[in-house]
């Protein structure tokens, strides 16, 4: 595989970081099988989808799914974007969150790169590896600053479980604050979250955290622990907070989500957020109760060292020419292309047999939409390019 710069910048900055730590020791070779990638770790598997946003599509340990199945278009496994939510609103960009990544494997690393968010100039870089010394999963989750002006943003990991069982961490300064606050209950230093079936769905819960953990114990005695650096108190983004956790209407799924500092990145900069995954069987003798300290003392016996907030550095040259990738979708008879850059474009859509069923030139930044109502209902095929960029796809007009 030939190997792309940004991709060595990413592998160097690693290499750099293990050689400070022997904790982030890498040494389980990555598998592939088209778009997925995975990772064996003794009896933990981890798999990421490439063709899917670079999303982690499975996390079990002894082939015992922690994970709420990705059913695309909908919800599930594990995504990354960026924060506050109140900048961008409602859905996720595509070519960050569902899009196709890049890359590969390098070594012992699978690395991941997005297209370019053509609204906030912003590309995410993926890294996964294994590390046999504690049976986890790294990740490293790269913001890249691909504008012409600083940007101000936090890293944000979204992860979907099944609504059951138990979520706690270390409470930090401040108080649980949003509508499913009600639901948790702070006892000592640690917050904790029981799901019941008469808790009141499609709410959330915004919370400081402390020691940078976060932790979910499901029916079947799994745990999963989430450690990261220790967010400073006030210096989340705005009206979000380090821990969060949100339940879906239909009690279908809960979403652990952890935040990182909200800080600038310069141009060309890219900010750093790492994570490690763990994931064991609770010894029989521990009970899933709120409140049970033998939950908190056995996380502590799991995780390593306290990971320290890594900072902005320089994104490498050629990485910050990487290509946009254009999101075509139908709705109510419009074609909707997004994520553009401006320019101008050619949009050419063919039947199944090559025949051309309509052709459109136009003007764009960002977004553009065109009515398809006079062609029938079916499955074409797409052309769209302009300038030095060109992307060909499958459309469903339905």
């Amino acid at each position: 595989m030939k190997k792309r710069p940004y991709l060595v910048l990413a592998l160097s900055t690693i290499l750099l970081m293990l050689s400070k730590s022997v904790t982030y020791a890498q040494d389980i070779p990555p598998a592939s099988d088209g778009d997925l990638y995975s990772l064996q770790v003794a009896n933990v598997y981890f798999e990421v989808d490439a063709g899917y946003g670079a999303q982690i599509s499975s996390f079990q340990l002894n082939d015992q799914e922690i994970l709420f199945p990705i059913v695309p278009p909908g919800m599930g496994g594990s995504t990354f974007w960026h924060s506050p939510q109140n900048d961008w609103g409602w859905p996720p960009a595509t070519v960050l969150d569902s899009k196709p990544y890049t890359g590969g494997i390098e070594e012992n690393y699978i690395i991941l790169q997005s297209g370019t968010e053509n609204n906030f100039k912003v590309s995410f870089t993926k890294t996964f590896y294994g590390n046999s010394s504690d049976t986890s999963i790294t990740i490293i989750y790269n913001i890249n600053n691909m504008g012409t002006s600083a940007t101000t943003l936090a890293p944000w990991e979204v992860t979907r479980v099944p609504a059951e069982g138990i979520t706690f961490w270390p409470m930090g300064e401040g108080s649980v604050t949003g509508d499913l606050a009600e639901y948790t209950e702070i006892i000592g230093d640690l917050a904790w979250y029981g799901f019941e079936a008469s808790d009141i769905g499609s709410r959330k819960f915004f919370s400081d955290g402390d020691e940078g953990w976060f932790a979910h114990v499901d029916e079947d005695s799994v745990l999963f622990i989430k450690q990261f650096a220790n967010v400073p108190y006030g210096s989340e983004a705005p009206t979000e907070g380090e821990i969060e956790l949100w339940l879906t209407g239909d009690h279908s799924y809960i979403e652990l989500e952890n935040q990182g500092e909200y800080a600038e990145i310069p141009v060309e900069y890219q900010s750093e957020y790492l994570v490690k995954w763990y994931l064991r069987k609770l010894p029989k003798n521990i009970s899933i109760a709120v409140g049970n300290q033998e939950l908190v003392d056995y996380v502590n016996r799991v995780i390593g060292d306290p990971i320290t907030q890594n900072p902005v550095k320089p994104i490498a040259p050629d990485a910050i020419n990487a290509p946009v990738i254009a999101d075509l979708m139908v709705i109510n008879g419009w074609v909707i292309v997004s994520d553009l850059p401006a320019g101008q474009f050619s949009l050419e859509i063919f039947d199944l047999t090559g025949k051309l069923v309509q052709s459109r030139q136009f003007q764009a930044e960002y977004e553009y939409n065109f009515s398809v109502n006079n062609i029938k209902s079916g499955v074409y095929i797409y052309r769209l390019y302009g300038g030095d960029n060109q992307w060909n796809g499958k459309l469903v007009i339905p």
